[in-house]
């Protein structure tokens, strides 16, 4: 991390909106070729953007997109608590994206090394990366464990060995809390890691 460090052009020029920041959390959304090549990346929906900002209720949230103009058109970031960085380059946004404390990314490259040079809060990460003709390719090397968060898949393992594989240790009542918590895990398994 010590060989990548920003210019200090742009460092300068980001002070006056760091001091609007409080706290934030980091959310990446990349649209562009991602759009028209869906065939080698896969689109993200809203819906994984939803249920990762449950992570971090009432937190203010600096959204930073190759498409500005659609996050400021999507209901979900219309609250108060989102600023879409609008008129800044990539090496600005990313800088910005460095100092933020936690980390909603997308499927990107751009994202992923916004995080991994903050090297700070929690990393929610989607768990499909490559549209389908990359889908077989081996995200191993992408999730660094000392980095992102324990993945939602493996919650999801967990619960069902609780429910299904558990002693009589827990009740029934206990059993069926774990059967209600899957269910809704697999409701929204699509996209959350």
């Amino acid at each position: 991390r010590k060989e990548f460090t920003f210019k200090d052009e742009i460092v300068k020029e980001c002070q006056e909106v760091l001091e609007c920041f409080d706290n934030p959390v980091a959310l990446h959304i990349r649209r562009g070729d991602y759009l028209i090549n869906s065939g080698n990346h896969h689109n993200l929906s809203l819906k994984y953007y939803e249920e990762a900002l449950k992570y971090f209720p009432d937190r203010q949230v600096v959204i930073f997109s190759d498409d500005p103009e659609w996050c400021l058109e999507q209901l979900l970031f219309v609250d108060d608590r989102f600023i879409v960085s609008e008129g800044n380059g990539p090496y600005h946004d990313l800088y910005l994206m460095t100092k933020c404390s936690d980390f909603i990314i997308s499927n990107s490259t751009y994202s992923w090394w916004g995080a991994w040079l903050a090297d700070t809060g929690t990393v929610i990460v989607p768990n499909v990366w490559f549209g389908p003709n990359n889908a077989h390719k081996s995200l191993k090397d992408l999730y660094p464990s000392h980095l992102f968060l324990i993945p939602f898949s493996l919650f999801l393992c967990l619960c069902i060995y609780l429910t299904l594989y558990t002693d009589l240790r827990y009740s029934v009542s206990i059993k069926i809390l774990f059967l209600i918590l899957l269910w809704n895990l697999v409701l929204i398994q699509s996209d959350i890691v």
